[in-house]
């Protein structure tokens, strides 16, 4: 019966500790530094890394060519960051081979600044396990927010407004 219960408190205790680095490792992301980067920009104005953007509010997306959902997304980002110019930078990222998107890009014009993550560096940093994920940045480099999924693009894009303010 001892030895029941040590092995039961070693179980719940592995889970607690478990749970706890799952929840530390995706609430950090919100309300810390944005990770720096500086990628190859393959279309759109390049601009350097990150902290060449402080001052401004920044979304990045990390998309890929074959997602559905990225294709719904590219046009609102894009009005949005042609609307704020001054004061927003939307960033699309991507891992894909580069020969790829540079095919997709000649064939479909984004509206974006488009960077290539060619080993997943960045993506691995903010997370982004799915396509797309935003990640909203305010102008103190600060992530405000991060969301998956095509349908949180409007959200996304109503926090970016507050930011603004």
């Amino acid at each position: 019966m001892r030895m029941r219960v040590s092995a039961l408190q070693i179980l719940v205790c592995t889970l607690v500790l478990a749970l706890g680095v799952t929840t530390k490792a995706f609430a950090q992301e919100v309300g810390s530094k944005a990770p720096e980067f500086s990628l190859e920009v393959l279309q759109g104005e390049n601009p350097g890394a990150l902290a060449n953007l402080q001052g401004k509010v920044v979304i990045i997306e990390f998309w890929a060519t074959y997602c559905g959902w990225c294709k719904k997304t590219h046009p609102p980002l894009a009005k949005f960051a042609a609307q704020n110019a001054k004061d927003v930078v939307v960033l699309g990222i991507t891992a894909q081979r580069k020969s790829r998107v540079l095919r997709y890009l000649r064939k479909t014009k984004t509206g974006l600044t488009i960077a290539h993550d060619p080993r997943g560096r960045v993506s691995r940093a903010y997370r982004a396990k799915v396509t797309p994920t935003l990640v909203l940045i305010d102008k103190d480099g600060v992530v405000h927010m991060w969301a998956e999924g095509g349908h949180s693009v409007k959200v996304v894009l109503r926090q970016a407004k507050a930011l603004l303010k």
